[in-house]
């Protein structure tokens, strides 16, 4: 029987998270799913714990190490769904995720890209916000792409199969920023839009912290908000050889290596944002001082802990009640 979705997942040395991560998709509410997990060449065990499954609905593929955009790719291409739902390997799907997007999805016909709220949590799983909304609206998410951190949060999107095929998945050429890419280029063949709902549990990692690969992609982000902005309707979605240029002779120069504690004030920092998000004010300065005890230099330790003095900084109220 043919399942109306396929959940792909890359599997990449997710330790004791990924068990969590599996486990919350087997529970959806909604069964009519395959899940598509992509061991991309774990050297811990990650492999293992996905056998243990006994669930005809896991299908377990093995390939050496190639990378988040190939294993996506890869994914997609042997999903069986109508719909595509992405997830990491260290998130946690709220119960009712798939319910909501498939019901949404089939009643909106014209949306080809849904994705919706959702919570963070720190390296451990302890809550940090409650609710980080996206603009909801086609046209609000395509004025952000490239230009804010995230529109969509990648792991918590569903779309139609023949519409990610048709507009020709991920490309490695906009690597750290393949999502915004890959949206935008969905975007100008089909509507998108984001639910209020919260869908996801956001894992902030430490190891997925990397200056190199921040400053890659915040070019190849920026390169996509100038592809957004030259666009017009029947154009192909592409950058000028000069842009692509420009952004290649930059990332060239992506080479700086951080220190251990120059990494955790990095990290700090992101939990401590992400608690100004919640208005957990004492809980935001606590890390924003670990912070800049890890790297004195950190100037957005200081903005954060003036932040959580002043309690500026919390998530605002979403008003609108649904997408359009």
């Amino acid at each position: 029987m043919t399942p109306k979705v396929s959940v792909v997942m890359s599997v990449y040395n997710a330790g004791g998270f990924l068990q969590e991560a599996v486990d919350s998709v087997l529970a959806q509410t909604m069964e009519d799913f395959e899940l598509i997990a992509i061991d991309d060449g774990s050297t811990d065990q990650s492999l293992q714990t996905l056998e243990r499954y006994g669930d005809s609905r896991l299908k377990i593929v093995q390939q050496p190490n190639r990378g988040l955009i190939a294993s996506l790719n890869r994914g997609i291409e042997m999903a069986r769904g109508r719909y595509i739902a992405r997830m990491d390997a260290d998130d946690r799907c709220v119960p009712n995720r798939f319910a909501l997007q498939v019901n949404y999805l089939d009643q909106h016909p014209e949306i080809a890209l849904l994705g919706g709220s959702i919570a963070t949590m720190d390296e451990t799983g302890n809550p940090l916000a409650s609710c980080v909304g996206f603009p909801r609206k086609h046209e609000q998410i395509w004025a952000g792409i490239g230009r804010r951190p995230w529109v969509f949060c990648h792991p918590a999107v569903m779309y139609r199969r023949d519409a990610a095929i048709e507009a020709g998945l991920y490309r490695g050429e906009f690597a750290h920023a393949e999502d915004a890419e890959f949206f935008a280029r969905l975007m100008t063949r089909h509507r998108a839009a984001n639910l209020p709902d919260v869908l996801l549990h956001y894992r902030l990692r430490r190891s997925a912290i990397s200056f190199t690969k921040t400053a890659h992609g915040r070019i190849n982000a920026e390169l996509v908000a100038k592809m957004i902005d030259q666009w017009k309707p029947g154009m192909p979605f592409e950058p000028t050889p000069e842009q692509l240029a420009e952004a290649r002779s930059k990332i060239e120069l992506c080479t700086e290596n951080a220190s251990n504690s120059r990494q955790e004030s990095a990290y700090q920092c992101r939990v401590g944002r992400e608690l100004l998000r919640g208005r957990a004010w004492s809980r935001a300065i606590h890390h924003y001082t670990a912070a800049v005890k890890s790297d004195w230099k950190n100037r957005m330790g200081y903005i954060g802990i003036a932040c959580g003095l002043l309690h500026y900084g919390g998530e605002p109220q979403m008003i609108e009640s649904t997408p359009a």
